[in-house]
């Protein structure tokens, strides 16, 4: 079964505690950039059976949403998004 979801946060590295953790909403580079997403690649998974990972910023100078990183084929845990909004009665 294949999960699908928003990631909200991304491991990389094959132990939990000591890999690199990126965060959306996660400030970067001295305050420079801000994580704005994290996408798993379905296309390069169909194209070349690799497991990519991107990880999207916007730098807080702009509005503009640009590619930061990319990982392929490492060892990675996925924490999805599953906040559930609620909504109020009257």
């Amino acid at each position: 079964m294949q999960a699908q979801g928003i990631i909200r946060k991304i491991i990389i590295g094959s132990d939990l505690k000591e890999g690199m953790t990126y965060k959306v909403g996660q400030v970067m580079n001295q305050g420079r950039i801000t994580i704005k997403g994290i996408v798993y690649d379905i296309e390069c998974q169909m194209n070349t059976g690799d497991r990519k990972y991107d990880i999207f910023v916007t730098e807080n100078s702009s509005d503009n949403t640009r590619i930061w990183k990319s990982f392929i084929n490492v060892p990675t845990s996925i924490e999805y998004d599953i906040s559930i909004e609620h909504a109020e009665t009257d």
